[in-house]
């Protein structure tokens, strides 16, 4: 079930970002972003907080809007004590500052979560997979030609409520992070 529901996500991402050449905007030059991010991922409720490991992949027009494929890991403790244990795999739009140095940006998208979670008073464990979406909001600083620091916030919630009461309703969490990122440009 997992790799099926990651995969109509990346083939869904594929045909919504293909486009003929002639509906472009007529720009020459685009940016790649590879970024690789740690981090705190906080959780709602009992939840607690753990570490938040994760990448990202970004490419960008000249005005400095763009797509953003972004993966994230945050493991307390398998779900054996009902800790924060999530993966992200995200689809985002991503609106960047596209001069200085300094260059804020925001995010939103959709994607998937996989959670584990305790159950029984914590005697078992149960991973589940739905729908969900994230928006943030961060600054990226350029060090050098193609080196730069970012640090951003990000929220991450499930989409649905479920009948089931081993699966939570209203899964939500925060993700701050900071990374470092590898960009190039390439002409069209």
């Amino acid at each position: 079930m997992t790799r099926f529901a990651i995969g109509s996500v990346a083939l869904g991402a594929l045909l919504l970002a293909a486009h003929p050449a002639a509906a472009q905007s007529g720009r020459d030059s685009f940016t790649g972003q590879a970024t690789g991010h740690i981090g705190v991922a906080s959780g709602n409720g009992d939840r607690g907080s753990t570490l938040s490991l994760g990448a990202s992949m970004a490419v960008l027009e000249e005005s400095g809007l763009g797509a953003e494929f972004d993966v994230g890991f945050a493991d307390n403790d398998n779900g054996r004590t009902g800790g924060l244990d999530v993966q992200s795999y995200m689809m985002n739009l991503l609106a960047m500052w596209p001069n200085g140095s300094l260059r804020p940006y925001l995010t939103a998208g959709a994607g998937v979560l996989h959670a584990r979670t305790c159950v029984e008073a914590c005697a078992g464990t149960q991973a589940w997979t739905d729908w969900g979406w994230s928006a943030g909001a961060g600054v990226q600083y350029q060090l050098r030609d193609h080196f730069a620091l970012r640090g951003e916030a990000r929220y991450f919630t499930t989409m649905a409520d479920h009948p089931d009461p081993s699966r939570p309703d209203g899964f939500s969490y925060w993700r701050f992070s900071a990374g470092a990122t590898y960009f190039w440009r390439f002409v069209d």
